[in-house]
């Protein structure tokens, strides 16, 4: 018989991760968090690597018409990652389910390794692969659920 998994609050509508709104400008953002290590043209990106270890964690903002599409984090450690209503790296789709219940949309990849389940409800995301979590966040639903896209491994 599989194991249940529970979780103990109930999903609410999440408006900010990582300490940013859905509704920070690029300006906000640049004085909340600073340069970022990367920008690509709808995209910036925050890496941090531990001073010991192999650690690393990255946030990325992708952007619509200047305005924040979504803000999504992975890392490589579970013990680092920030909780999202009780989700974290490597949890598992069961567990996501258990929280959040069925996904408004779920987007599968050319090569069915992955998902990513979006609940615009709760306006949260989760891309998993190999029934794991991998990266998450939050996204802004008026621009529609996250997808793949063929340049690169995270939801467009």
């Amino acid at each position: 018989m599989g194991q249940v998994i529970r979780c103990i609050t109930k999903p609410k509508v999440e408006e900010i991760f990582w300490g940013i709104t859905l509704n920070a400008s690029k300006a906000d953002l640049k004085f909340m968090k600073g340069e970022p290590t990367k920008t690509e043209e709808s995209d910036w990106t925050y890496e941090t690597k531990k001073e010991y270890g192999n650690d690393w964690s990255v946030y990325r903002i992708s952007f619509r018409d200047d305005k924040i599409r979504y803000i999504q984090y992975t890392g490589s450690s579970w013990l680092d990652s920030p909780d999202l209503q009780e989700i974290r790296l490597n949890d598992s789709s069961q567990k996501v389910h258990s929280k959040f219940g069925d996904p408004t949309h779920t987007a599968i990849s050319d090569d069915q390794l992955r998902r990513i389940y979006s609940y615009d409800n709760y306006h949260v995301f989760l891309v998993l692969e190999r029934d794991q979590v991998q990266t998450y966040g939050i996204f802004n639903p008026a621009f529609g659920p996250l997808q793949f896209s063929k340049e690169s491994n995270a939801g467009k």
